[in-house]
């Protein structure tokens, strides 16, 4: 039971991982491109 729990989790970091990525590399061109007058 424990050790699915802590795979269920570990699955879910990883997918919060991805989402952050994800987000972060949509993020880098929008800023760039507020950054430019």
């Amino acid at each position: 039971m424990e050790r699915h729990g802590f795979g269920q989790t570990h699955e879910v970091t990883n997918q919060a991982l991805r989402l952050v990525k994800f987000a972060v590399t949509l993020n880098g061109p929008v800023q760039q491109r507020d950054a430019q007058p």
